[in-house]
């Protein structure tokens, strides 16, 4: 889980890496110091672990938590959507339930992301297990194994004192009440989870995310669009009031992105600042 990949990151619609090395990881007492200083500035940091999709790095390190044990798998070094995904077996639910608990022990906010984003259900349908479970639960869409996942972690974290926070997707497929959701994918999302009743956060990623390209400068990191694609400054949210600043698609833009600090440092080299904010 903390391997080092020295050709680099890219998305994989792009077909593009950045050439840098990436990896590592951080200790418990790390992490505790970044968020004790994310709290002296003021800003809550909210955890995510994302499951059951986009678990590939956590598949490849513990096959038996997958649903083809027998075929080994590597670590991605591109982001998209990878088709394999946690079983729906009760022992990779209660090792994830460990997980959680080491999580809280070390993050305090009373919000835990468990993501529930982009699963592609193919292995569920070919798994046996996961048929079985649909047949137990009484459903025929696989997806709604998704909502499973969600509900017996969310579960887990009320016990813990905190309130789950999931994507969009989970608004289709029985969140628990008290869900949290972040839409993602557009204005549409944001108006459907109000109108079901979750309290909402609104984060389309056409004008929240980080990882678009800012300008088209020729110092912008790797990002979304890059490769065969124009670099596009991101488009603003229509109806929302944001606009991209007069000027921003100069070249002298200086590029902006999460895990960036003024040195122009990755996040995964980014330690821990004890100082004051």
């Amino acid at each position: 889980m903390g391997k080092w990949f020295v050709f680099g990151l890219g998305h994989a619609c792009d077909n593009v890496r950045d050439g840098e090395q990436h990896g590592g990881f951080y200790t418990q007492d790390e992490l505790r110091g970044l968020v004790g200083y994310a709290a002296r500035c003021g800003v809550t940091v909210v955890p995510e672990i994302d499951l059951p999709g986009h678990t590939q790095a956590a598949i490849a390190a513990y096959p038996r938590f997958g649903n083809d044990p027998a075929t080994p798998l590597e670590v991605w070094t591109h982001f998209g959507l990878s088709r394999h995904i946690l079983n729906v077996e009760e022992a990779t639910v209660r090792f994830m339930c460990d997980v959680l608990d080491e999580l809280v022990d070390v993050f305090p906010s009373p919000y835990v992301h468990l993501g529930g984003d982009e699963v592609l259900p193919d292995e569920w349908l070919a798994s046996p297990a996961a048929r079985a479970r649909m047949a137990e639960l009484g459903r025929t869409d696989p997806e709604d194994l998704v909502g499973w996942w969600i509900r017996r972690l969310g579960t887990h974290l009320a016990g813990a004192g905190r309130r789950l926070v999931a994507w969009d997707e989970l608004a289709d497929h029985d969140a628990p009440d008290r869900t949290v959701i972040m839409a993602w994918r557009n204005q549409a999302r944001v108006r459907a989870a109000l109108s079901a009743g979750f309290d909402v956060v609104a984060a389309p990623h056409t004008a929240m995310y980080l990882n678009y390209p800012e300008s088209r400068a020729p110092g912008e990191p790797l990002s979304i669009g890059d490769g065969t694609r124009p670099r596009l400054p991101r488009p603003p949210l229509a109806g929302s009031g944001l606009r991209l600043r007069p000027g921003a698609d100069r070249p002298a833009r200086r590029p902006h992105r999460a895990g960036h600090r003024g040195t122009g440092q990755p996040l995964d080299r980014v330690r821990p600042d004890p100082g004051p904010c």
